[in-house]
């Protein structure tokens, strides 16, 4: 194995979107010199301004932004030996992603390759890997663990696996360390509730907020499982200090939360009552209707599969090699969003 030492910088791609614009002051308070990558393509330029404040103790971060995507020569020229890179830039909508194959595949899989190929030749010292629990989406038992077998079969989903592929490959052959990690439904600030299908927890919030009706493509008894943005922080900081793992990671709470209990932490948090609309979950993906075009449209019975699917993972892999396990369940995820504590 070629040995390169971290030299305590890092590249963090999609530095504008939801994960990663908490992911950055973290890194930068812990000390390392972060530069940040994004081309506002899914990310928002508001989830920068952190970069402009100064950290605890009124200490400057070290934190330079540069607009551009991941397989940007002007990006892969950035890189040096011993450098860590972590690759969360993506488009993660399924519904964009199923409706173009090809944009797909440009944005996920063949930016990932080309940035692979520029860590291998800089000599990057860890490569660290945002895939998904979707990869899961076939997997028919749970919890699902990281040595599962995995078909997935959507552009998305199978796209990360394609990624994960990809990593292994360079770990194999060119001997590039690395960590692939599995977010499963992760929430936190920033998340983006303005995307023609927005994640449930900040459309809600968003909703509720402002005085306004959910409309949820659900019958409310769906469950995932959910992880806070901060505990996902701290599992990232904890692969920071002991190095790479040269495998997979289920980044999950090992529970799970139906949409109906979601709604109700919501709702308590914010003080509301207003029920939301339950609607017929294959009318979900309808604002993008070139899905249903052509002689062989995406079948609806596959969008219910879909939206009614269950998930739940197995963290004990996390705890086994990095003692993490979460510290936050969902309603004090929510609490934690909204700066507020509800009496019980």
């Amino acid at each position: 194995m070629i040995q390169v030492k971290h030299n305590n910088r890092i590249i963090l791609t999609g530095s504008a979107g939801f994960i990663a614009s908490s992911l950055g002051p973290y890194l930068c308070d812990r000390g390392f010199t972060v530069i940040g990558v994004d081309n506002f393509k899914c990310g928002y330029e508001e989830n920068m301004l952190w970069a402009s404040q100064p950290g605890p103790e009124g200490i400057a971060r070290s934190f330079t932004f540069i607009r551009g995507c991941a397989s940007d020569d002007s990006i892969r020229a950035l890189l040096r030996p011993g450098d860590i890179v972590i690759h969360l830039g993506a488009d993660s909508s399924l519904a964009s992603n199923q409706a173009d194959p090809h944009s797909s595949y440009a944005n996920n899989v063949a930016s990932t390759a080309g940035l692979l190929n520029a860590s291998r030749a800089a000599g990057v010292s860890h490569f660290i890997f945002a895939s998904t629990s979707a990869i899961y989406e076939n997997t028919p038992t749970k919890p699902t663990r990281e040595d599962d077998l995995v078909s997935p079969n959507l552009i998305y989903s199978l796209g990360k696996k394609h990624c994960e592929d990809l990593v292994r490959s360079f770990h194999e052959v060119y001997e590039l360390p690395f960590t692939i990690l599995r977010f499963y439904n992760v929430f936190g600030p920033h998340q983006d509730a303005l995307r023609t299908q927005p994640p449930l927890v900040p459309y809600l919030i968003d909703c509720y907020s402002n005085g306004k009706t959910p409309v949820l493509h659900s019958d409310g008894s769906q469950a995932r499982d959910y992880v806070y943005v901060k505990d996902l922080l701290r599992l990232v900081g904890r692969v920071l200090d002991v190095g790479p793992l040269n495998t997979e990671i289920n980044v999950c709470s090992g529970k799970t939360t139906s949409v109906r209990e979601m709604v109700s932490h919501v709702q308590r948090t914010l003080g509301v009552t207003t029920e939301p609309i339950y609607r017929d979950p294959s009318l979900l993906w309808d604002k993008t209707p070139a899905l249903f075009e052509g002689e062989r449209p995406f079948p609806k019975s596959r969008m219910c599969e879909e939206v009614l699917k269950f998930t739940l993972g197995d963290a004990s892999k996390a705890k086994a090699l990095l003692g993490w396990e979460v510290e936050y369940d969902a309603e004090s995820g929510i609490r934690d969003i909204l700066g507020k504590v509800v009496k019980s």
